[in-house]
């Protein structure tokens, strides 16, 4: 982003290393170039994020949302559900919603916490997984398919909604399936 840039801090993050920090009273977010998620190749995908979320709780602060348009076509979304301590976490094929669900009490203030957001085609199944612990899962009722994404935030809703009071510490996204040895 070029306005309202995001901070970047050497230290103080996850196991000491640095961060990125995300305020929302600054509307701070991170944007990823356009990119193909295609789960027909290898099976799926998986994205992991290390996060920690500061200060008070915004209403569905997002950690990323990847989509195809400004509005739940194509989206993979994970976010805080309303202001609660859960993480909501829904993937559209198109205009049909193939996983939401929300895990309760998956998100403590001010500390550091790994998210594992994977997507097995077979199965149909996305899981969310926390610090190596499956917490909850979504089976869809068709497989995902490839799609081109050209709205990709992390920290921000596609819709504008949403800023995030958050520090990030890394984001990975895979365009398989890791399995849990991996």
């Amino acid at each position: 982003t070029s306005g309202n840039r995001p901070v970047y801090k050497t230290s103080g993050g996850m196991y000491g290393g640095s961060y990125v920090q995300l305020t929302n009273a600054s509307s701070q977010f991170l944007t990823v170039n356009n990119f193909t998620i295609d789960p027909t190749v290898n099976g799926g995908w998986t994205a992991i994020a290390i996060v920690r979320f500061r200060g008070s709780p915004v209403s569905n602060e997002a950690v990323f949302d990847f989509g195809a348009s400004s509005g739940f076509n194509n989206n993979i979304t994970v976010r805080r559900s309303g202001t609660s301590s859960g993480m909501n976490v829904q993937c559209w094929n198109g205009w049909t919603q193939l996983a939401n669900f929300t895990v309760a009490n998956c998100i403590v203030q001010d500390q550091w916490a790994v998210y594992v957001v994977r997507h097995g085609l077979t199965s149909k199944v996305t899981e969310l997984i926390l610090n190596r612990n499956v917490i909850g899962s979504g089976t869809g009722n068709e497989n995902m398919y490839s799609r081109g994404v050209n709205y990709n935030y992390i920290g921000r809703n596609i819709d504008g909604s949403g800023y995030a009071n958050m520090d990030i510490g890394g984001f990975y996204f895979y365009n398989y399936k890791l399995t849990d040895a991996q």
